[in-house]
């Protein structure tokens, strides 16, 4: 029924790709955060935010309860007042007061009593929220970095062996996570044999067929990258064997050293264009090796 009806929506123009595409780009910045936790310029720094916000959970915790909490007075005290009208709207009312969004004027339809009693409380949440809890914040994050920054290294190198086992490959799973997109397309009508076969063996023969497919394009662009840069570099390497062989042919003045050199003179051209076959064909082998 699912699948049913997502098909309507496409059919019909109200699926929201954008929505789709929106998820899977945030999906693939997040995972290249994660890759840069492993990098010692962004990894130090990571991880110490991670080890921040822990005690931020804590913060807000209570910075949560007393917004509720003044909420709740508030709904009791100016229920006349439309933005009091419930927990939500007054919530949202007072969270945007904590940032110093506020607005004293929505109590001129008041009485005058209760116009300064609702300025007077809506005073009080800021004192409380934007000077007192704000800067508490403030103050509790730059004492967790100072304390952290000097253990940076060490706490560093903790997340790097936490992440060794979440980045080590799995023989019978790991085309699934790291072919990039649009090739891991291939791997979509796998998806039902993945999720329900208990072979072991087929499974790991799958993922490593599936592995050396995704990865074929990206090999032979760098196979012909490779070619091209040794094709590139084959008159510096014929220079050079040449200007090496008249040194050797000066200093060792024997014939077999003298016929090396005018036998490469006339043939290291082409002997260096054949080795690029065989230099292609190593290098597409070592591609390909798991070792």
């Amino acid at each position: 029924m699912v699948f049913k009806a997502i098909k309507e929506d496409i059919d019909s123009g109200q699926f929201h790709f954008d929505w789709l595409i929106a998820g899977v780009s945030f999906l693939f910045w997040m995972r290249l955060l994660m890759m840069l936790r492993l990098t010692l310029t962004f990894g130090p720094l990571l991880s110490i935010t991670q080890a921040m916000m822990q005690n931020m959970m804590a913060f807000f915790g209570i910075y949560i309860i007393q917004l509720i909490s003044f909420s709740c007075v508030g709904m009791l005290l100016f229920a006349q007042v439309p933005v009091y009208r419930n927990l939500f709207s007054t919530f949202m009312m007072l969270f945007e007061t904590s940032f110093g969004a506020f607005d004293l004027t929505i109590y001129d339809d008041l009485s005058l009593r209760k116009k300064y009693l609702g300025i007077a409380f809506q005073s009080f949440c800021i004192i409380a929220n934007l000077l007192v809890l704000l800067n508490l914040v403030i103050a509790i994050m730059a004492d967790a970095y100072s304390y952290l920054s000097e253990k940076k290294l060490g706490v560093y190198f903790t997340g790097v062996i936490e992440l060794i086992s979440t980045y080590e490959n799995d023989n019978q799973y790991g085309v699934l996570v790291c072919p990039q997109a649009p090739f891991n397309m291939v791997t979509l009508p796998f998806l039902p044999f993945f999720a329900f076969s208990k072979n072991s063996k087929l499974l790991t023969k799958l993922n490593s067929f599936l592995c050396r497919l995704v990865y074929l394009p990206l090999i032979l662009l760098l196979a012909i990258v490779f070619a091209v840069c040794n094709l590139l570099l084959i008159p510096f390497a014929y220079c050079k064997t040449v200007a090496h062989k008249v040194v050797l042919s000066f200093r060792n003045r024997s014939v077999s050293a003298i016929k090396d050199f005018i036998f490469y003179l006339l043939a290291g051209v082409p002997l260096l264009l054949i080795s690029q076959f065989t230099d292609c064909y190593w290098f597409l082998n070592h591609a390909y090796n798991w070792e």
